[in-house]
């Protein structure tokens, strides 16, 4: 590890919430170490996972980064309808730097991320994100990856999970509004598109600036929760307040998810009420 740091340096914290995925933790920790932070703050819940906490320490003593490694528990607040949202806050306030990188454990991240992280706090730009891929597999995989890179470059999307933020603009931002979202996994219509990034991002932006960059900052090791049937069934039901039939058939050609097509189509033929969220305002 190279510990002199750059005259170009600046000082920022990396948050990253772990719940029991031990078998993750090396890749992303060690990809966390390359890019030189001056803190890694690890979130476990509480009670910790034990194998978990084990290969954290046993990854940071054997790469040097024992001492700039804290792990914290993190007991569930009832007031928060999605736990991962709090755990993730918690790291925030209790981080030493007010420059914050937020890092998810199934990332391998580059050092793309450094250019996010030297933006935030100046000309009061206070969210900066990167894109990510996700695990290609089969020819399926491979197909929404093409389809991924190209749509990219057309217009990038805003949000991906890794970014960075400056800590005093998230706390004279965000509303109590993070404690309603819902594990998009679990989630229901519009509430399945709008994660803990997309609020934060949407609550800052009242006040200051809000930057996507067009560099891919990490690879993710799993693939992405919209693959799920229920998840592409939610979205297809949103969309129908947002396209017609022909922009959701390419959609679910281009991306290969045919499920938001069939939510789509319930979701025009029964007119069920459904949660929802302002994607564009708090």
């Amino acid at each position: 590890m190279a510990n002199s740091e750059s005259t170009n340096h600046v000082p920022f914290s990396i948050v990253l919430p772990v719940k029991s995925e031990y078998q993750l933790v090396k890749s992303c920790l060690k990809s966390c170490y390359e890019i030189n932070p001056d803190e890694v703050l690890v979130c476990l819940d509480e009670p910790p996972h034990e194998k978990t906490i084990k290969e954290i320490q046993q990854i940071s003593n054997n790469l040097g980064w024992l001492d700039k490694t804290q792990i914290i528990t993190v007991p569930k607040n009832p007031e928060f309808h999605f736990h991962q949202a709090w755990v993730r806050r918690e790291g925030f306030r209790k981080a030493k730097h007010d420059r914050i990188l937020t890092v998810d454990v199934d990332l391998i991240i580059n050092k793309n991320v450094l250019k996010a992280l030297a933006l935030i706090g100046k000309d009061n730009v206070g969210f900066v994100s990167c894109l990510t891929t996700h695990t290609k597999k089969g020819s399926t995989g491979l197909w929404r990856h093409i389809a991924f890179r190209i749509a990219n470059r057309m217009s990038p999307p805003r949000y991906t999970g890794l970014y960075a933020l400056w800590r005093p603009y998230w706390l004279d931002s965000e509303d109590d509004g993070i404690k309603l979202l819902e594990d998009a996994r679990k989630a229901s219509g519009g509430m399945a598109l709008i994660g803990e990034d997309t609020y934060l991002h949407n609550c800052m932006q009242a006040k200051h600036k809000c930057i996507h960059l067009s560099d891919y900052g990490g690879d993710c090791m799993r693939n992405d929760c919209n693959d799920l049937p229920h998840v592409q069934f939610e979205i297809g039901r949103y969309y129908t307040k947002k396209y017609n039939l022909f922009q959701v058939l390419l959609r679910s050609f281009l991306f290969a998810r045919p499920h938001i097509l069939r939510g789509y189509l319930y979701q025009k033929r029964t007119n069920v009420p459904m949660p929802s969220v302002n994607l564009e305002e708090c």
